[in-house]
């Protein structure tokens, strides 16, 4: 099956610029990864980075040669990315890659309804502190969730989550019996979550 997507030139150019940059990195021995690592509400949660060329990919892995670089990505996140867009802005009020991606992740109706419920009660509360809080998926009678900005390796995170949303959650939404953070703690601004 063939797959479309595109890189604009400002993706290009800055990818370049980072190989170019950085005396670990070559064009000769890199590749630029781009993966889907999961769903956060309506969108997708996308993930780049560098990563060394090894001697022997699996049958999923799929190239594509940039002119200055190559792009590796996993079947699966290409079958999420058909048809997308990666680009790179830079302007007064935002700097780093976006994917525009017509695909929109499948939420179930009680995914929905949780998302709204956070959205209108927690979300605002925490607002002022710069944290979100999203929903991944609900599955088996578990919510996962998501934990952004301020509330990213806040200390405070676990207690809000476990004296403010979950009891509410649980309490308009039974069929939930356990709520699980995936949040990297560790990669948010104030690291000191434990």
């Amino acid at each position: 099956m063939e797959y479309e997507l595109e890189v604009t030139d400002n993706a290009i150019d800055k990818v370049f610029g980072i190989i170019n940059n950085d005396d670990e990195y070559s064009t000769d021995t890199t590749l630029f990864r781009v993966v889907v690592r999961g769903k956060t509400g309506n969108s997708y949660d996308y993930g780049m980075g560098l990563e060394f060329k090894k001697d022997d990919y699996g049958t999923s892995e799929f190239f594509f040669d940039l002119d200055k670089f190559e792009m590796i990505i996993d079947e699966q996140s290409l079958i999420v990315l058909d048809g997308a867009t990666i680009d790179y802005k830079e302007d007064l009020n935002a700097e780093g890659f976006v994917v525009n991606n017509p695909n929109k992740p499948e939420s179930s109706e009680l995914e929905e309804d949780i998302t709204e419920l956070i959205d209108s009660t927690v979300n605002p509360q925490i607002a002022s502190h710069g944290g979100k809080i999203e929903v991944v998926k609900v599955e088996d009678g578990i919510l996962y969730i998501k934990m952004l900005g301020g509330c990213q390796g806040c200390s405070a995170s676990k207690y809000t989550l476990q004296f403010g949303v979950e009891k509410q959650i649980k309490a308009e939404f039974p069929e939930i019996k356990k709520i699980v953070d995936i949040t990297d703690h560790d990669g948010g601004e104030n690291p000191y979550y434990d």
